[in-house]
Parts: structure tokens; C-alpha cells; sequence
């Protein structure tokens, strides 16, 4: 019997630069370039009769699953799987798996390219370069200091959710001369090779920059909330490339209105794509990126690749990145 996959939302990993014909040998494969904003019956519709189900930002609900009996495996195009029922996953004895290593140097890459954006505001002072500043006063330099730049060696950065990515950015944040702090419940060898385990009050209060990795969970909603504003160091900057809800949103305008965060860089919020009313837009302290950390050819390459031996894996009855 032919074996079927639909990959609901395959644009997020493949906008036409990689194959999904990688897949084709394992059965018949129908790939739909979103379904994130349909309905569930639309859904449901769409996932008919397949025997394996492959999601990346489309939630997947428990009715969802019980109107699709003949789904076996569901793999997440991607680490983090929040947008997954795993609990209604387990019961209905279904494979779920996700790719939890293929994109740690993008994502610390782009944490970096977001903390020299806070420090040297490079985007902003090109865009008023090209309206004229540079050279259309009679002192040309008058507008372009106005702006506060920051000179990060010296400078304490905390990373709150201290892994695999925070590592490689922590190895990138020495390069600046920038001393660094991790806050995890388990410590690796090669993360106190180049950051000093700290608990997260020590990290709050001693941290110019504090860059969050944590994924997202019961335990880590809201990590950043009004209390752990509260005890921050007055002036710093708060980088997100992890998830949108790891921060109160609304305690965070509270904190840049009062000077405690001096500038925010997230590539997450908690709604994506975020409204245009949103009260973040339209700050000069704050960077905003699409959630795209994770976005160069080569990293979405090595995920696609995870994603086909996961199936492999599971085909041939190994476990290989199983959640359940």
C-alpha cells in the first residue's frame, strides 16, 4: 500500500530553493505552501487520508487528529514544536518528531547581527545617510549623534536558556571582548568552556545585553515578566530569538517606557506576523525581523535533510528525534 505525506506548510522551509522530491521516495507526497490561517475543517480537508503528516507552523489540534484517524507519524519542520497537541500526539499513539540541531550558528549568527544593530545602529544611521543628514546640514554630524552608540567589549551579556545555540553565541560574544553568563538547569562541559553558569537573579542584575534561547514551555511562559524586569540592570539591551511568549509583552512596555530595557531586538513576538498597531513599532530602540534567524539556504538545507531521515528512521522501525 502506497504510503501518503502531506506537508501542510512547506513555504516557511522550502521557498522553491530546495527539493522536496527528497521525500518522494517513501510514498505519494502533496506539499500545500500554507495552511496556517485556514480553518481547521480546511485543514482536516487537505490531510484527507495521509499516513504521514508534516507541519511547521500550523497548529494541531486533538479534533484535528481524531478527524484524521489514518495519521501515524507527524514530523515538525522545525525545533521547537509548540503549535503541537503532544498530548492528544501520545494518546492517539502517533510518532512525533522535530529537528533539534540544524540551525545553531544562523540563530547565533543573527543574535549578533541583532546586538550590533542595538549597539551601532547601523540600519538606522544608513537610512538617514540616504535622506540626506550626512550632508544637508550646516553641521553635518549634528543629527547622526544624537543617536547613542555602544561600545560592547567590556560589556556583560547574559544568555537566559544557556544550549547549544546560546554557546556558539556566547564563543562569537567573546570575540567582542564581551564577558558572558548562562543560565540553564544543566550545565555542559563546552558551555563552561566560554560563559560562567550563573543563576538567573545574578544574571538579571549583572547583564548589560540579556539574549534569550529558551524553548518554549509551561516553565519558561513569561520568564521574562514584570518581576524579572524588576530586577535587571537599569539601561540594558534584550535580544529574542527563541519564542515570542518567553516575554510579557506588556511588562516589557513598562520596562522600555522606565528605562530598565534601553533597547529591544526580537526576530519572535508572541503574535506572527504581528499587527502594525502593535505597540513596538515605531521605536527607534527597538529592531524587529521577521523570525527568520533560522532562514540561510545552507541551515534550511541540513533541515529538510533531518526531516527525511527522521522518516527513514521511522519507517525502518528506529527512533530517531522522537518526542513520542
Amino acid at each position: 500500500m502506497t504510503v501518503k505525506m502531506v506537508v501542510l506548510d512547506g513555504y516557511t522551509l522550502n521557498p522553491g530553493d530546495l527539493d522536496w522530491g527528497l521525500l518522494e521516495p517513501f510514498g505519494e507526497l502533496t506539499v500545500y505552501s500554507s495552511s496556517q490561517y485556514l480553518t481547521e475543517e480546511e485543514c482536516v480537508a487537505r490531510i484527507g487520508d495521509a499516513d504521514i503528516l508534516f507541519v511547521n507552523k500550523t497548529k494541531v489540534t486533538e479534533s484535528m487528529l481524531a478527524a484524521c484517524p489514518t495519521v501515524r507519524y507527524l514530523g515538525e519542520l522545525a525545533t521547537g514544536f509548540d503549535n503541537i497537541d503532544v498530548d492528544a500526539v501520545r494518546r492517539r499513539g502517533i510518532a512525533l518528531t522535530n529537528v533539534p540541531v540544524y540551525g545553531g550558528i544562523a540563530v547565533a549568527q543573527h543574535t549578533m547581527a541583532l546586538l550590533l544593530e542595538l549597539a551601532n545602529r547601523t540600519c538606522v544611521l544608513h537610512e538617514r545617510v540616504l535622506r540626506g543628514e550626512w550632508t544637508s546640514e550646516i553641521i553635518p554630524e549634528k543629527g547622526l549623534w544624537q543617536m547613542e552608540m555602544t561600545e560592547l567589549a567590556g560589556k556583560t551579556i547574559g544568555f537566559v536558556g544557556y544550549g547549544t545555540i546560546a554557546i556558539y553565541a556566547a564563543r562569537m560574544a567573546r570575540a567582542f571582548g564581551m564577558r558572558t553568563l548562562g543560565y540553564s538547569r544543566r550545565e555542559r562541559p563546552e558551555g563552561r568552556e566560554v560563559a560562567e553558569y550563573v543563576d538567573l537573579d545574578t544574571l538579571l542584575a549583572e547583564s548589560d545585553v540579556i539574549s534569550l534561547h529558551m524553548p518554549l514551555n509551561d516553565g519558561s511562559y513569561q520568564i521574562m515578566n514584570r518581576d524579572a524586569f524588576a530586577k535587571m540592570k537599569k539601561g540594558a539591551f534584550l535580544i529574542n530569538t527563541a519564542r515570542g511568549a518567553l516575554i510579557d509583552e506588556e511588562a516589557l512596555i513598562e520596562a522600555m517606557d522606565n528605562g530598565t530595557v534601553a533597547g529591544f531586538a526580537p526576530d519572535v513576538l508572541v503574535q506572527e506576523p504581528f499587527d502594525m498597531t502593535h505597540p513596538l513599532m515605531g521605536r527607534d530602540n527597538v529592531v524587529l525581523t521577521p523570525h527568520i534567524a533560522w532562514g540561510p539556504r545552507a541551515t534550511r538545507a541540513r533541515l529538510l535533510n533531518t526531516v527525511v531521515s527522521n522518516l527513514e528512521a521511522y519507517l525502518n522501525g528506529k527512533e530517531v528525534n522522537r518526542i513520542c
